[in-house]
């Protein structure tokens, strides 16, 4: 439970650390609680339209977050939510109620610490300490004020809307007394009535000039607090029991004396003269009420003459009484009933709650005065009430018999209960709401710094805080992730709408199988089939049936004029769900399954295909052509209606991605009879627009920058719309439809030149540079689309809307805009960088494929060379490269709302940061960097214009004070890459922004790439480049990620090669130290663990060996580390790829399931496995009961396992299951990974080492990889390695045919030791026994069997066949055999050596990538080039892997013509895109002119 902070140090400090701001969850969870709340404030529609279901769930969901995440209920804004829906001003709705109160007071341990916030005692000591702030005690703002304070009095109306639940049964209300007033809450009568007298008299409001922000701020909390006591004493003592002596307690005779009475002399004296200002109307009217139940509850106790009597004079006043003294409680009512000088009769109209001022004499009234009214209608009828109380004292009667006829007929009303009750309910209605801004809140998160700019501040209006909050909710991904799957449910069920119906008793069990083997909803699909009731011959509803109703109810509805707005929305947003949800991904995160949204460049093949089915599916059923009819009804001269908004909205759906077929939709119904109209209202939207600009624009220039009215911002808004229309119908460098824009030759009137129109539009805007510094968001936004569609409509190229756009003052539009800083004090940064970013592009796009040698005689070089100026292109080009450096040396400061360049601070403030927090934090990192890519890759095209103008006099000769060649080289060095492309016959210099991870790819690789590439030819180096690009790129990104999330990854990525030099430094010297000691000393954790007498001397040594050991060890265990970190991460994307891959192979039937799996496999596995189990079966019957060799368990480890091992990978061809993705994983690792798996052997080794130290020798191994020669000499022996194993295989056989002989012919002449005079070591006795005394003897002594047999002499019987025997096997062994593996071995070095020279020379001396030899350059350009620079900056091969990797990251929509044209031929295998023989210098410089461009 909340203990409220006491003044006490020690608390105060504890009170500091505990409070934190709110982040994360918590403010997400405050926003959608702030929405909930603003969403039904004022609505009482919203109020009743809400299920108490979900108001019981929603209850027990929130409190359960607070309990574990806010600790207390008291701060959450969802208060405001229960409030709003239990009191509202109609009182018909109490199912909300009940809901809320069965959900508050549960018996559910969950609940209890919610339960326990809503209790007396703590809603008594806060409001003490917000007595104390007021009174200046407390400061307000100190460590002891709990950030919580301002919502006690959102706890107080709740309990006054629950006690009210149930009001409409009987004995309803009674039961949620008798619940408040137990525990924990204990909300007693005597509990409020204590509260309230101790507020009592309620602190005026101080002036704002001498008090503090919190004073003002609990002053509002106690008078909302205290009004809503006041309701809730009335309620309880209306419906509950009250013990007699509460009557006659001092505390409520003090309340009504020596407060209340005091409170309402003062103030209806005041409200009669007119005085008062209003803002204690509320308090006079729950007072009165509270002191109306008072007597009325003794009333009916059967006490009111003895109450009366008690509190006479306080209720009546004492006769002949002071006049000085306040006035008493009754003559105050009367005031209010008497009503104020000039104001209408109260009671003609009180009962309306207030009305209109009309001809009719109706007065409009104030619903608080209307309340006020009533509550003094309701305790004059209680006072003058006469319940047979014979004590009344005589004035009482006196006094009440001069009430008026309404008086009497009130009090006649008052003596029916249920009458009265009726009437207590309709004044019983929440105060008003007062913005009560949480000053003390604000002041900790403010800091002390003030809100400027676009931020939110304490002045800011509730409708501002409102738009900042449903921006952010509005750009919410998780919020719009949830929304969208909700329609998704809908759409899925209708797309399946064949499934569930048509005959529900045919081919049940067979759509049941189909169901259980994937379809999505097949279970759910198969029962409602089951319990279809159309019965058999039912009709069969099918999607297509669904669009064909929908598109033909349009058509009719549309020809008839009597087409339904509302209707017509419902058509087009299901038909656009249905496309969104096709480019829709959906996975599983936990239990729950998600719908993540795709772009186009992120969808795979299948998907893109699948969504451009989609598309023109639609288009197909005429979806296109009733969306087209509807944006040409639209009338251009009025507001766009929301059908025409839903219908632009989904036509440009149906063409996201440049989907051909709806495009040629569209440029059908353009050249036919109707497409006129489609595009005058086009054109009628951008001119009127164009004209609100211009009068603006007048009026800036005389009154400044003054905000749009609201017609100029509709227009703007619909104006992009019509924009984006266009670009989508332009997009994908459709030449036809972008010819189409500009002129449309096969209709019967005039043509309508929209493209002209856009370029009017954007010279109204940017022809003047002055009125750029005085644009608005919206004007520059309104810039951004009308750039892009213009880019849209040239890309591809579209030569002749070029020549249009350079000819026009589209141009001049673009100069002013780049010298121009775009109203730079309104507007932030990263939007105006966007803007003129899109106006470089749109130079581009009118350059796009006119480069050549002679491009400055092109008349589009020259007109956009007059228009252009270079120094703005300069000042451009130095202010982006600034912005970029500085962000590269600059850490990211996450922006908490993206909103403005300031934070935004407040209750919605945090409700607002939360929200954006939540889905922006993990990305904001990428959205800077998206920026800074946009800026860099401005820059990059910038450089590209230069170069293509360079060649206009008009351009080349103009100043340019700020140019400094050297720096923009310099930078362009860093951030840009050059290849060249052949397109149109000519070759173009491309320029593109190198990828961020373009430094993270490993030098080793690129080393591997150069010496296993086939050289063969250019077309088969670019082909291979093309292939191994995909690995390239996937190792960059992964090292480049590994690298920002860890310094600890950054050190070793740089430092590999030193740390693995100074590891093997440091194992050698453990090999040093393990050569000198002593061979008891193997064991080294035992030795020092239990040192004896022999190895206690060598201690030291012992310690060394650990000290060394340990280094070892640690260091290849962090590299094996940062091996699998770089390496499996690899290895998975290249599985999961081929998973892919073939999931689609099989959708679209060009793979079967069957060919996952490859039994051949285990084809010739089974032999090695077979020769094992018949060597071992051979052993026990050639030696029984002799354990086996360890040659067989060799083979087993060695071979037979491993192998099998491999086997089962080669088995697994597509791992679709997550055991096997797991085993492959590890098997492509160790397999295909020899550096790691190297290193894991090793790691195992340094280890080993410290039980038996004979393992750290192994250890000196890794020479072969840290000297390259090393690995050179170890390939010459791999590379023949089929060879020498048929050697080997040659020398076991020499062997075995020389035992077989020798047993038979020498049994007695082997000697297994030669020096030892026993007999016992003469002959060998089978011929196993001979066949490794020669493999041990004869072998290593270089084919001389002698060494294993007695000396032989002329004077033995087998003399001469011993000199054969031994002869034969040295020619044959020692010279044949030795002498074949050493020319394998030397060939194979010196073939690799051969190899190695001629590729480096081969790479040297001729064009990687179009095949020049440096001869062949040389004799075609004179001068002003070399061929090393050629091969080194026009021609490198590593810009090409760059260039693929920026192609393949690049949002398909937003590539221009040459980069679309370009991986459209790698999709493929197409590489006429490569320059062969030939390059951009050799086709500007070359001596003599060269023939058209060829292509590899």
């Amino acid at each position: 439970p909340i203990e409220f902070a006491n003044n006490s140090e020690e608390e105060e400090e504890e009170e500091e650390e505990n409070f934190k701001p709110l982040e994360g969850s918590t403010r997400h969870m405050m926003a959608v609680e702030t929405l909930l709340a603003e969403l039904v404030n004022n609505n009482y529609d919203a109020c009743r339209r809400i299920p108490s279901s979900f108001i019981r769930e929603l209850s027990r969901a929130i409190a359960e977050y607070h309990l574990t995440d806010m600790k207390d209920l008291s701060f959450s804004p969802i208060l405001d939510f229960f409030v709003t829906i239990c009191c509202p001003c109609d009182q018909n709705i109490k199912s909300n109620q009940s809901a809320i109160t069965r959900t508050l007071w549960s018996s559910s341990p969950t609940l209890a610490r919610l339960r326990s916030t809503f209790t007396a005692n703590k809603f008594c000591k806060s409001l003490e300490i917000h007595l104390d702030i007021v009174n200046g005690i407390a400061t307000g703002i100190g460590k002891s004020v709990p950030h919580y304070l301002r919502r006690v009095d959102r706890c107080i109306v709740v309990m006054y809307a629950v006690i009210r639940g149930n009001s409409d049964h009987a004995g309803g209300e009674a039961k949620q007394v008798s619940a408040l007033q137990a525990e924990p809450a204990e909300l007693t009568v005597n509990n409020v009535t204590d509260i309230i007298c101790m507020l009592l008299p309620v602190p005026p409001m101080p002036r704002e000039d001498d008090s503090l922000p919190a004073q003002r701020t609990s002053c509002k909390v106690l008078h909302r607090s205290t009004v809503s006591l006041f309701k809730i004493l009335s309620v309880m003592l209306r419906v509950g029991t009250v013990d007699k002596k509460y009557f006659s307690s001092t505390m409520v005779r003090s309340m009504l004396e020596d407060e209340v009475r005091l409170m309402l002399s003062i103030e209806t004296d005041k409200w009669a003269q007119g005085l008062d200002d209003g803002s204690r109307l509320d308090m006079m009217s729950s007072a009165m009420l509270a002191t109306g139940s008072i007597i009325d509850c003794a009333s009916r106790m059967g006490i009111r003459a003895e109450f009366i009597g008690e509190n006479y004079e306080t209720l009546f006043g004492a006769a002949g009484g002071d006049d000085e003294a306040p006035a008493p409680i009754y003559e105050c009512a009367m005031r209010v009933v008497n009503g104020r000088v000039g104001d209408a009769p109260h009671h003609k109209h009180h009962h309306r709650g207030g009305g209109d001022t009309g001809d009719n004499g109706n007065v409009e009234v104030n619903p608080n005065v209307a309340s006020l009214f009533k509550a003094a209608t309701f305790l004059v009828s209680v006072l003058k009430a006469n319940s047979g109380a014979d004590s009344d004292r005589d004035s009482f009667s006196t006094v009440a018999g001069s009430v008026d006829d309404d008086v009497e007929a009130a009090n006649a009303n008052a003596r029916d209960i249920e009458a009265k009750e009726k009437e207590v309910d309709a004044f019983m209605v929440l105060p008003n709401e007062d913005d009560v801004l949480d000053e003390i809140e604000l002041a900790r998160a403010k800091g002390n710094h003030e809100i400027g700019g676009n931020g939110l501040g304490p002045g800011t209006t509730a409708a501002t805080q409102w738009s900042y909050f449903t921006h952010a909710l509005n750009t919410n991904p998780k919020i719009e992730t949830v929304l969208q799957s909700r329609r998704f449910e809908l759409l899925e069920f209708l797309e399946n709408a064949h499934e569930v119906t048509g005959c529900p008793l045919e081919d049940a069990d067979s759509d049941h199988e189909s169901d259980e083997e994937g379809s999505e909803g097949g279970a759910s699909a198969h029962e409602a089939k089951k319990s279809n009731v159309n019965g058999v011959g039912a009709v069969t509803i099918s999607w297509e049936d669904i669009v064909l109703r929908c598109v033909t109810y349009v058509r009719v509805q549309q020809a008839e004029g009597t087409f339904s707005e509302k209707t017509g929305i419902c058509v087009f947003d299901l038909f656009r769900t249905h496309l969104q949800k096709a480019r829709h991904v959906k996975e599983k995160r936990g239990n729950v399954q998600h719908s993540a949204s795709l772009t186009v460049g992120d969808l795979s093949p299948r998907q893109l295909a699948h969504f451009y089915k989609c598309q023109a599916a639609l288009d197909g059923y005429g979806v296109m052509e009733i969306v087209l009819e509807t944006i040409a009804s639209d009338d251009p001269d009025s507001k766009m209606s929301p059908l025409v908004h839903r219908a632009i909205e989904l036509a440009i759906e149906l063409q996201v991605g440049g989907n051909k077929v709806t495009q040629a939709s569209v440029a059908k119904y353009i050249n036919s009879q109707n497409g006129s109209k489609l595009l005058g209202v086009i054109h009628g939207r951008i001119a009127n627009t164009s004209k609100m600009l211009e009068v603006r624009r007048a009026e800036k220039a005389n009154t400044g920058y003054t905000p749009p009215n609201g017609s100029l911002l509709l227009g703007m808004g619909d104006t992009e719309l019509m924009l984006s229309f266009l670009g989508a119908v332009c997009e994908g460098h459709n030449n036809e439809v972008q010819n189409l824009v500009r002129v449309q030759p096969h209709t019967a009137t005039a043509s309508t030149n929209v493209l002209m129109d856009c370029i009017d539009l954007l010279g109204v805007i940017c022809s003047v540079n002055e009125n750029l510094d005085t644009l608005g968001r919206h004007e520059v936004g309104l810039i951004s689309k009308c750039v892009d569609t213009l880019v849209e409509a040239l890309q591809g190229p579209c030569k002749a809307n070029q020549e249009l756009v350079a000819d026009s003052a589209a141009i001049l539009s673009v100069n002013n805009i780049l010298a121009s800083d775009l109203s730079a004090h309104q507007i932030p940064r990263e939007e105006r960088i966007i803007c003129k970013c899109k106006a470089v592009l749109l130079v581009h796009a009118c350059l796009e494929a006119r480069s050549g040698g002679a491009a400055g005689d092109h008349k589009v070089h020259k007109d956009i060379g007059a228009s252009l100026e270079p120094r703005n292109v300069d000042r451009f080009f130095e202010s982006a490269s600034i912005y970029i450096e500085a962000e590269n040396h600059q850490k990211h400061r996450p922006n908490a709302l993206g909103l403005g360049e300031k934070a935004v601070h407040g209750i919605i403030h945090n409700s607002v940061e939360g929200l954006r927090l939540d889905s922006e934090q993990e990305t904001h990192g990428e959205e800077e960097g998206s920026i800074k890519e946009e800026l860099l890759a401005a820059l990059v095209t910038l450089d590209m214009i230069a170069k293509e103008l360079a060649a206009v006099p008009d351009f080349a000769e103009q100043a340019r004070p700020d140019h400094n060649a050297e720096v923009q080289n310099d930078f362009l060095d860093k951030y840009v890459g050059y290849v060249e492309v052949c397109w149109d016959g000519r070759i173009q210099q491309v320029s593109f922004p190198i990828p961020i991870y373009a430094d993270y790819f490993k030098e080793s690789s690129q080393h591997k790439f150069l010496q296993t590439v086939d050289l063969d030819g250019p077309e088969k180096r670019m082909k291979q480049l093309a292939k191994e690009s995909l690995d390239m790129i996937s190792e960059m990104k992964s090292i480049y990620t590994n690298s920002r999330n860890s310094v600890f990854y950054l050190f070793m990525h740089r430092n590999i090669v030193r740390v693995k030099r100074v590891l093997y430094c440091v194992v050698v010297i453990l090999n040093l130290n393990l050569l000198m000691a002593p061979p008891h000393l193997r064991n080294i954790l035992g030795v020092l663990h239990s040192p004896d007498s022999s190895s206690r001397p060598y201690l030291l040594a012992v310690h060394y060996t650990i000290a060394l050991s340990s280094i070892t060890a640690l260091g290849y265990i962090v590299i094996t580390g940062f091996l699998a970190y770089t390496e499996i991460p690899i290895v998975i994307r290249e599985i999961d790829q081929l998973v892919q891959e073939s999931e689609e192979k099989v959708a679209a039937r060009e793979m079967k399931r069957s060919e996952f799996r490859n039994w051949g496999a285990f084809n010739v596995w089974i032999y090695a496995l077979v020769f094992a189990c018949m060597l071992m079966l051979m052993h026990q019957a050639n030696y029984p009961g002799t354990p086996g060799l360890h040659l067989n368990r060799i083979w087993w480890v060695l071979v037979v396992i491993p192998w099998g091992l491999v086997a089962v990978r080669n088995f697994y061809v597509v791992p679709d299951n997550r055991p096997v993705r797991c085993f492959c994983i590890i098997m492509d690792a160790l397999v295909l990974k020899s550096f790691l798996r190297n290193h894991i052997i090793l790691m195992f080794f340094s280890i080993f080492g410290l039980f038996d130290s004979v393992h750290f020798s192994l250890m000196l191994l890794d020479v072969f990889n840290i000297v390259p020669i090393m690995g050179e000499i170890l390939k010459s022996i791999t590379i023949p390695g089929a060879k020498l194993l048929s050697v080997l295989f040659l020398f076991v056989i020499t062997i075995y045919i020389y035992a077989a002989f020798g047993l038979d012919y020498f049994e007695g002449e082997f000697d297994y030791a030669k020096d030892d005079d026993n007999d016992d070591n003469l002959g060998c006795h089978s011929t196993m026994s001979c066949f490794w005394l020669i493999a041990y003897q004869g072998i290593p002594s270089g084919g001389y069997i002698e060494n294993g047999m007695i000396p032989a002499n002329n004077r033995m019987d087998s003399y001469m066949a011993r000199v054969m025997y031994s002869l034969s096997f040295f020619v044959w062994v020692g010279v044949v055999l030795f002498n074949v593996i050493t020319g394998l071995i030397v060939d194979s070095f010196t073939e690799l050596r051969g190899a190695s020279e001629e590729r480096a020379a081969t790479l040297a001396d001729e064009c990687f990538v179009c095949g020049l030899e440096e001869q062949e350059y040389d004799e075609q350009i004179d001068v002003g080039a070399s061929f090393v620079k050629h091969v080194a900056q026009e021609h490198h091969w590593w810009s090409y892997v760059l260039y693929l990797a920026y192609l393949r990251d690049k949002e398909q929509t937003e590539l221009d013509g040459l980069e679309s044209y370009v991986l459209g031929r790698l999709k493929v295998s197409d590489f006429d895109w490569v320059p062969r023989k030939t390059c951009y210098s050799i086709q500007v410089l070359a001596v003599t002119p060269p023939k058209a461009a060829t292509a590899v």
